[in-house]
C-alpha cells in the first residue's frame, strides 16, 4: 500500500505559523522549515509516482478494439485479448483466430463457449491445457494477475494495488494453507486444476465447495464445470473491463 501524506493549504500554513512563532532558536527554525519543505515536495512526488503507476497498470488491463482482432494479420492482439479474458490458453487462441471476424467480444466469448462445450473438440490434452492455464484458487495475491484479482471481486484500482502485495493476516494465511491442501487433493484426484467462478465471494466460502467437489464428483463432470466456469469468468471480466 502506498502511503500518501496529505497537506491542505490551511493545514500547511497552520503548522508553519506555529513553527515560526514558538521555535526557540533560529538554527532549529531553519532546520524545521527545511524539513517541512522537503516533506511537502516528497508528498507531491509520491502522489505523482503512485498515479503514474496506477495509470500504467490500468493500461495493461485494457482489451484491444475488436477491429484490431479482426483485421490484424498477426496473432499477437488476439493472444493479448484471450490472455485477459481466459488466461494464456493456446488452443482457444488458435480456434478463435480461424473463426474471425467477430462482431464484438461478447460474440468472441460465445464462440469460445460453443467450442469448449463441443464434446468432439477440443481434444482431451487441449482441454487440460486450457484448464491448467487458470491460476490456482487461493494463490497468494502477489502471484495473481490484476485480472484474476478483479474476478475475485476487487475493483481495477484495488486489484492493481493488491497485485503487488502478499496476504499478511493470520486469517488469510490459514485460508491460503487450507486452499493449498485442497488444491493438492483435487489435482491428485482429477489431474487438473480446480476452477470456480468466485464472483467476489470470500476465499473462505470456496473451501466447502472444493471439499464437496473432491468428495462427490467425477473427472468428466469436473472438466465440464471447469470449462463452463472459465467462460463465466471471461464474461465477468469483460463486464468489469467495460467492453462488449
Amino acid at each position: 500500500m502506498v502511503f500518501r501524506p496529505s497537506f491542505t493549504t490551511n493545514t500547511s500554513f497552520s503548522v508553519l505559523f506555529y513553527i515560526v512563532v514558538f521555535m526557540p532558536s533560529p538554527s532549529l527554525l531553519f532546520f524545521f522549515l527545511h524539513s517541512f519543505s522537503f516533506l511537502i515536495v516528497l508528498s507531491s512526488f509520491i502522489s505523482q509516482l503512485s498515479d503514474h503507476t496506477m495509470a500504467h497498470v490500468s493500461a495493461l488491463v485494457t482489451l484491444p478494439p475488436i477491429s484490431d482482432i479482426n483485421e490484424a494479420s498477426s496473432i499477437e492482439r488476439l493472444v493479448s485479448a484471450v490472455t485477459l479474458l481466459f488466461e494464456p490458453a493456446e488452443p482457444i487462441v488458435q480456434h478463435l483466430y480461424a473463426k474471425r471476424p467477430f462482431a464484438s467480444y461478447t460474440a468472441l466469448i460465445d464462440e469460445t463457449g460453443a467450442f469448449l462445450a463441443n464434446p468432439e473438440s477440443p481434444e482431451h490434452e487441449a482441454r487440460l491445457e486450457i484448464i491448467n492455464a487458470h491460476p490456482r484458487i487461493g494463490a497468494p495475491k502477489a502471484n495473481l494477475s490484476a485480472l484474476s484479482l478483479i474476478e475475485q471481486g476487487y475493483s481495477a484500482e484495488d486489484a492493481a494495488k493488491l497485485a503487488t502485495q502478499a496476504a499478511t493476516s493470520q486469517d488469510d494465511e490459514a485460508t491460503q494453507a487450507k486452499l493449498k491442501e485442497l488444491n493438492e487433493r483435487y489435482e491428485a484426484k482429477y489431474g487438473f486444476k480446480f476452477v470456480v467462478f468466485v464472483n467476489g465471494r470470500p476465499r473462505s466460502e470456496i473451501i466447502p465447495i472444493m471439499e464437496n467437489r473432491i468428495e462427490n464428483s467425477t473427472e468428466k463432470q469436473e472438466m465440464k464445470t471447469a470449462l463452463d466456469d472459465m467462460v463465466a469468468i471471461a464474461r465477468d471480466r469483460l463486464k468489469k473491463l467495460g467492453a462488449v
